[in-house]
């Protein structure tokens, strides 16, 4: 019955404009003012995390037991509509459980009005501590928005690339949310233009698109709660195409360009590096390249200071969220070195990338796992493990179906019953509980997964050599 084709396509389509729909509506129910033990977090969370299991599920089925022949352009453009309405939908819906759009929008406001914005604490500014007329009127024009942002007391923790595209959302409409989610979809649409354009050049079926584009991921993180990873995610996957069409110096450029968004793109340049290690001056090139990119974007960083009420040292030293490993590290540290912890975090991730990159990869495909292999270590390594950063590595989720990673996409929702238990007092039952929940599935299936593939491509490899 090959699943109800083309139903099946049909009726998911048709689910997930009911699940944007019921998004948009109990939206409602999660407004800024009411109590967080008035929310419905624990309905929310379990309806996201089931269709964060089950749809990508039929999904995979669909496109590996479907005969598409001639249809595949058809069902292509029926993919891309279906998200584009789904995210549509989500204008002038109250994000949920997520308050960190208020910081883009004015930093978006200081920044296309000529203002440092890694110099002034939004606190410092709605308690009148700085004497500059065009800052305390703007905060007046923008009162809802700088009143609301988290962390009040740092400066901004955003790069300087990520604050020209707040700027942008700020002239197309300043401190609107939706304005904001216009510049998301558009952004979207460029990372999805480029993922099919990847699977075209590796040969895969363009329908493994939607994994992303329909995943329930997008939909609540980004339509809904507009979480600024497109804006990273686009440069990011157009050097991987880079990489792959003979372009790697464009990609090195785009990766260091990349770190002006989060800072995590250019530990991916050693898999682009070690391909050229025998071109000096093509890295000498890259390199310079590299480095004059990451200094620039560097420069209003430091020059707004790096102390103590700096969002990035505040990142380094404290940001922690749903990461099981984080707490293994804690736990060896004793609990009272988070550098130290950290730094162990960092070890096992350059032990990864070493391993990963030993050897020139053969093919593009080759280049395109290395990278993806390197973007997830980086995820599932890191101290903050939100449901937004899994949007880092569900491109390429797009390219290699993996089923461990699909299952985290699934249950990473379950981050959100922190507010739920948090509320009640119980956030140990949140942290030594619910993290557990999340990650332990994740991770032990990962190994059984890896066990797998060692024992088929070595093992039994071996034996039948021997045979």
């Amino acid at each position: 019955m090959r699943l109800f084709q083309p139903f099946g396509w049909l009726v998911l389509g048709g689910g997930l404009i009911c699940l944007s729909l019921l998004l948009k509506y109990s939206s409602k129910q999660f407004g800024y003012d009411v109590p967080l033990e008035a929310m419905p977090i624990v309905p929310f969370v379990m309806t996201y995390s089931v269709a964060g299991l089950l749809i990508p599920i039929w999904l995979i089925a669909l496109i590996r037991k479907g005969d598409f022949n001639r249809s595949v352009s058809g069902l292509l453009m029926f993919v891309v509509l279906i998200g584009l309405i789904i995210r549509l939908m989500q204008l002038g819906a109250e994000p949920v459980l997520e308050d960190d759009f208020y910081r883009y929008l004015w930093d978006g406001a200081v920044i296309a009005n000529g203002y440092n914005p890694y110099q002034y604490a939004p606190q410092s500014i709605w308690k009148g501590d700085i004497n500059n007329p065009d800052l305390l009127y703007l905060a007046e024009q923008g009162h809802m928005a700088l009143s609301r942002v988290n962390y009040p007391n740092l400066r901004t923790v955003y790069p300087p690339a990520a604050q020209a595209i707040f700027a942008l959302s700020y002239w197309l409409k300043p401190f609107s949310i939706d304005a904001w989610r216009v510049v998301l979809i558009v952004l979207e649409l460029g990372v999805l233009t480029v993922i099919l354009a990847i699977l075209r050049e590796l040969g895969r079926s363009p329908l493994y698109v939607v994994l992303y584009w329909w995943h329930p991921l997008t939909l609540v993180e980004v339509a809904n709660s507009a979480h600024m990873e497109p804006v990273l995610m686009l440069p990011v996957m157009v050097a991987v195409w880079c990489a792959i069409s003979g372009r790697s110096l464009m990609a090195t450029a785009l990766l260091s360009l990349g770190a002006g968004v989060k800072l995590w793109p250019v530990f991916l340049l050693p898999v682009l590096w070690r391909q050229n290690l025998s071109e000096k001056k093509w890295l000498l090139t890259a390199g310079m390249l590299s480095a004059l990119i990451v200094i620039s974007l560097a420069f209003p960083v430091v020059e707004g200071g790096l102390d103590q009420n700096s969002g990035f040292v505040a990142f380094a030293r404290n940001w922690s969220a749903s990461s099981g490993v984080s707490l293994v590290t804690e736990w060896v540290t004793g609990g009272h070195a988070p550098y130290l912890a950290r730094a162990i975090l960092a070890i096992m991730w350059i032990i990864v990338a070493f391993w990963t990159c030993r050897y020139l990869a053969e093919g593009k495909e080759a280049v395109v796992w290395r990278l993806f292999i390197l973007c997830a270590a980086l995820y599932l390594l890191s101290p903050s493990q939100t449901p937004w950063y899994f949007l880092w590595i569900l491109p390429f989720l797009c390219i290699f179906p993996i089923k461990p990673l699909l299952l985290a996409g699934a249950l990473i929702p379950l981050h959100y019953l922190y507010f739920a238990l948090s509320v009640r007092g119980l956030e140990d039952a949140y942290r030594y509980g619910v993290v557990w929940v999340i990650w332990l599935p994740v991770w032990g299936v990962l190994l059984w997964t890896t066990i797998r593939w060692y024992r088929t491509r070595f093992v039994q490899k071996g034996q039948a050599d021997v045979s």
